[in-house]
């Protein structure tokens, strides 16, 4: 009795510990995509914003 509840705790500890390692990575993975997503949202906009100002000073010659 004593051996199968043993198995039993280390099955559950194994499964807290596989979700909680599962749960990090993810949100490590959301983390990074967000920051990535921003970085490439702020360089368009700044290669945007570097276009226009080129295309106007071209114009104004």
């Amino acid at each position: 009795m004593a051996h199968i509840l043993e198995r039993d705790t280390n099955c559950c500890l194994y499964g807290l510990v596989r979700s909680f390692a599962f749960g990090f990575s993810c949100n490590v993975a959301v983390t990074y995509h967000r920051i990535m997503w921003f970085w490439d949202y702020l360089f368009l906009k700044t290669s945007l914003l570097i276009s226009f100002i080129l295309f106007l000073s071209a114009c104004s010659l």
